[in-house]
């Protein structure tokens, strides 16, 4: 009997073919599981897209409240100070027109500013 050398049959695969075969059934694999993993995380990302949406919403209604509440602290602070101006001036007034009244007028003045709480007021500035 002759020897037969062992011949590979015709659709026998190299090594390399083998390995590039492997490799696109694992990149197949991987492209299959994250297609699922996408659309499962579909609904997920929706949902949190929605709640951003919604909270950017509520931001912008919050900084419009923010600006007209900053904007009514800085009127009112304006005013304070304005009449701040205006009672400066009233008791620079007053302190001037005390020494020209006569004695029993000012004296009337004093004591009606005492009463009132503003002696005190009157004699600091």
């Amino acid at each position: 009997m002759p020897i037969e050398l062992a011949v590979p049959p015709s659709n026998a695969m190299s090594a390399a073919e083998r390995q590039r075969r492997h490799r696109a059934r694992k990149r197949a694999l991987a492209i299959a599981a994250s297609t699922t993993a996408a659309a499962n995380l579909l609904p997920e990302n929706m949902r949190l897209v929605r709640q951003i949406d919604a909270m950017a919403q509520q931001l912008a209604t919050h900084k419009e409240k923010a600006s007209a509440s900053a904007q009514k602290v800085e009127q009112s602070h304006r005013d304070l100070q304005a009449a701040q101006q205006r009672l400066q001036a009233l008791r620079t007034c007053l302190r001037g027109l005390l020494p020209r009244l006569s004695p029993a007028t000012s004296q009337v003045l004093r004591q009606a500013l005492k009463e009132a709480g503003f002696v005190a007021w009157l004699d600091s500035g």
